[in-house]
């Protein structure tokens, strides 16, 4: 029985471990988007390019939307 027991907390740690895998690669592409947004908003530049400025929301959206987990860890 114990053994049965380390079997399910290795199979949960193995899911944990995934899906902080999973968190931290879209960690690293959120992160130039976000500094490019931040880029953007904090410039002095009002005439900032509404294409670039839409593509950019999509890049995000694209990241954020793609492999959403289904459950929590």
């Amino acid at each position: 029985m114990s053994g049965d027991i380390v079997k399910i907390q290795a199979g949960h740690w193995s899911e944990t471990q995934l899906k902080l895998k999973a968190l931290s690669d879209k960690m690293a592409e959120l992160e130039p988007l976000v500094l490019e947004a931040a880029e953007q908003l904090s410039s002095d530049n009002h005439t900032l390019d509404i294409e670039k400025r839409r593509a950019l929301a999509q890049q995000l959206k694209a990241v954020l939307s793609k492999g959403t987990p289904t459950s929590e860890v």
